[in-house]
């Protein structure tokens, strides 16, 4: 499992971390923020948990980790996941695959939204595999999945259909 950490240092995949920071929830997501890391050492980096898009987020812990609206499952915020799907819809810096496992959010998207900033980002109807940190975002009272890949070598385009 993970944790997102809000800091200013940067670390390199594979770091073997030590962090001391302040435990906060931010969108539904429980983080380390005005964190302090240091990197002591070097380690083989995880492999992903491949699961469909219906699955990302899980359902809630506790009050402060409240999964995604209307999942079932283990809750999967903060781990290293791997999805696929048809992209469905590309906007400023995200886009969203769909797998045909969920229906359509309250928000009118369907799938699952991937955070893009600095990443290319596949065009419409392409067939793509994702890796990417499992997270949420929130919308008043709903809770949504959201994917955040690392890299570019993170979003692999299977077919253009």
């Amino acid at each position: 499992c993970g944790m997102r950490i809000i800091g200013s240092q940067n670390v390199s995949v594979g770091s073997v971390v030590r962090v001391f920071g302040e435990l906060a929830t931010v969108s539904g997501e429980r983080v380390l923020r005005n964190a302090i890391v240091s990197a002591t050492g070097t380690s083989t980096p995880p492999k992903p948990l491949a699961m469909s898009n219906k699955s990302l987020g899980g359902a809630a812990i506790a009050p402060n980790i409240p999964g995604t609206t209307g999942a079932t499952g283990p809750n999967n915020v903060g781990l290293l996941v791997k999805t696929w799907g048809r992209v469905v819809e590309v906007g400023n810096n995200e886009f969203w695959i769909d797998d045909g496992s969920q229906r359509p959010a309250a928000d009118g998207h369907v799938g699952v939204k991937v955070l893009a900033a600095g990443i290319s980002m596949p065009s419409i109807n392409s067939l793509v595999a994702v890796t990417g940190i499992s997270s949420t975002e929130s919308d008043g009272s709903l809770v949504h999945p959201v994917l955040k890949p690392r890299a570019d070598n993170d979003i692999v385009v299977i077919a253009q259909l």
